[in-house]
């Protein structure tokens, strides 16, 4: 069985930046300096976020004694701190008041942090049930 490969980290950047900066240009008018500021933090996080997966990649990759369920939950916990940290330092963009906004961001973010993993060891058990089920019946 062949499997899906992922684009390499070159066309993921630039596909990325690209989706953002054209998102912000079509929804909010930007100045040519805001513009600029958007690209390079834009491409700073993507290019920042493709090196931290490659370091999680390998370093999980040397965790062959885990279970599949906790690595599963390991790689969506790595996907959540990649958009966390790259939404966590986007909005410094936006923000008008760090005393009351970024407080606010954590906590939306911590919430949304922990929901969603609590989500994604749900869909890890719903993921490996039938993958339990084959190991029994072997």
């Amino acid at each position: 069985m062949k499997t899906a490969t992922l684009p390499n980290s070159a066309i993921i950047l630039v596909i990325s930046v690209a989706m953002a900066l054209m998102l912000f240009l079509a929804l909010l008018s930007p100045s040519g300096q805001e513009t600029t500021r958007m690209l390079l933090l834009t491409a700073v996080g993507a290019a920042a976020s493709l090196l931290a997966v490659e370091a999680w990649t390998r370093w999980t990759g040397t965790l062959t004694n885990l279970k599949l369920r906790p690595r599963l939950l390991a790689a969506f916990s790595a996907v959540l701190l990649v958009a966390f940290g790259n939404v966590i330092a986007l909005s410094l963009f936006m923000f008008v008041s760090a005393d009351h906004d970024l407080p606010l961001l954590l906590a939306t973010v911590g919430f949304a942090g922990v929901l969603s993993l609590l989500i994604a060891y749900r869909i890890a058990g719903d993921i490996l049930a039938p993958v339990r089920e084959l190991a029994d019946a072997a």
